[in-house]
């Protein structure tokens, strides 16, 4: 809240007239100019102003994607526990199982990973159990649907935009702008 000002304090002296403080203000923007826009490393953009809309190029995140470390499954597969289930390859971050899971199969699956095409849930690693040499992995307890799985677009859709110019840039902005791949960012002046 703004201090109260009196009708005195609210006008300004030029010369020997009398204006508006309003008025006042509006001749200092007319003759301050704006610092130009520059393109700097985004490691060192912390307290400065976003000099431009950033718009996601891509869906965040791109893929269905496990939550935790377990085993990607079809819920209906694991329904009735304990069950056996055919292990038919690993998914890890940044080097997915790019195949389609048929019913009777896992993969195991690690934090970050791409959820194979076929499956619809995660089961955690500590409700299951590898058996005959790793080649089957008994699921202790049913799953549901979606369980441990952030949907494709489910924290940002492609085309939405993500930060506006005009916002002080800080940790949790540096962190989404990487998100996205900047290395450099259009930045004004800090705040003072």
């Amino acid at each position: 809240m703004l201090p109260r000002v009196s009708n005195e304090a609210r006008t300004a002296r030029i010369g020997n007239q009398m204006i508006q403080v309003v008025e006042a203000v509006h001749i200092i923007l007319a003759q301050t100019s704006i610092l130009p826009a520059e393109r700097i490393a985004l490691s060192d953009t912390r307290g400065r102003i976003l000099a431009e809309d950033v718009i996601a190029d891509t869906d965040l995140p791109p893929f269905d994607r496990a939550q935790m470390d377990g085993y990607a499954v079809r819920a209906a597969d694991v329904a009735n526990t304990p069950v056996p289930l055919r292990i038919a390859g690993e998914s890890a971050a940044g080097a997915g199982w790019h195949h389609e899971m048929k019913a009777g199969e896992a993969v195991r699956i690690m934090t970050g990973a791409p959820v194979p095409v076929g499956a619809d849930a995660v089961q955690q690693v500590e409700l299951t159990r590898e058996t005959d040499g790793a080649e089957f992995v008994e699921v202790l307890e049913p799953v549901e649907v979606g369980r441990s799985i952030v949907r494709q677009a489910a924290e940002i859709k492609a085309g939405e935009t993500v930060l506006r110019a005009g916002e002080d840039i800080n940790a949790a902005m540096i962190a989404t702008l990487a998100s996205f791949g900047y290395a450099q960012v259009r930045v004004g002046p800090g705040r003072v």
